[in-house]
C-alpha cells in the first residue's frame, strides 16, 4: 500500500526549491512532477482505492490538473509534504468516484427495444453549425495537443504518441486530458444553445 504519510522516495519533489519552480508555473517543473507522480497516483487508485484501471489513469491525469491548477495555494512546512497533499487530492477525488458510480437500474420495455422508428444514418448533417464550432475549437488548440487527441481516437496507446511527439508518457497523458477538459467545458458551454437548433 502507498500510505499518505511516509514519502522518502520523492523528496527530490518534497523540497521548497521544486515546489518554488512549480508554484512559478515553471512547464519543466510540472513535466517532472507528472513523470514522478502519475504511476504511483495509478497504482494508488487501483490498488488502494479499488478505482477500475480504465477509470484510474483518467483519474490520476485529473488530479494532477487539478494539483497544476491549485498548488499556487499550497504552502510549504516540514510537516505539510507536496506528497502529501496531492495524494489526499487522489483520495478525495478516489471517494467522490465511488460515491458518484452507485448504479441507478432502469428496465428498458419492448417496445423501446424492438423499435426500429431510429433509422440508421437519420441524424447525418444535422445540426452543421455545431461541426464548424468543433472544428474551430479544435483549430484553437495546439498542434501536438491536436495530434494526440487524433492518434487516441485511433487507439494508439500513450507509450506510441509520447515516443512520436519527444515528450514523457505520462505528459502526453495529461495534455490529452487537458485538451480532453477544454473541449467538454467548450461543449457544455455551446451545445445546450445550438442541440435544439436544426
Amino acid at each position: 500500500m502507498i500510505g499518505i504519510g511516509g514519502f522518502t522516495a520523492f523528496e527530490d519533489i518534497n523540497s521548497a526549491d521544486f515546489l518554488v519552480e512549480l508554484q512559478t508555473g515553471l512547464q519543466t517543473a510540472f513535466d517532472r512532477l507528472v513523470d514522478r507522480l502519475l504511476s504511483p497516483l495509478f497504482r494508488f487508485l487501483a490498488g488502494d482505492m479499488n478505482i477500475p484501471e480504465s477509470d484510474a489513469e483518467e483519474l490520476a491525469a485529473d488530479v494532477l490538473m487539478v494539483v497544476h491548477a491549485k498548488v499556487s495555494g499550497f504552502r510549504f512546512s516540514e510537516r505539510a509534504k507536496l506528497t502529501t497533499w496531492i495524494f489526499q487530492v487522489a483520495k478525495n477525488r478516489a471517494i467522490d468516484y465511488h460515491r458518484r458510480s452507485k448504479p441507478d437500474f432502469c428496465e428498458l420495455s419492448d417496445s423501446v427495444v424492438g423499435s426500429d422508428t431510429v433509422k440508421a444514418g437519420s441524424y447525418t448533417n444535422r445540426n452543421p453549425h455545431l461541426q464548424i464550432w468543433l472544428a474551430n475549437e479544435l483549430a484553437g488548440l495546439s498542434e501536438q495537443d491536436r495530434q494526440i487527441l487524433n492518434w487516441r481516437a485511433l487507439d494508439y496507446d500513450f507509450a506510441q504518441i509520447a515516443d512520436w511527439l519527444g515528450m514523457a508518457e505520462g505528459t502526453a497523458r495529461v495534455r490529452h486530458k487537458r485538451a480532453l477538459d477544454k473541449l467538454k467545458a467548450a461543449a457544455e458551454r455551446q451545445v445546450p444553445q445550438g442541440a435544439s437548433q436544426s
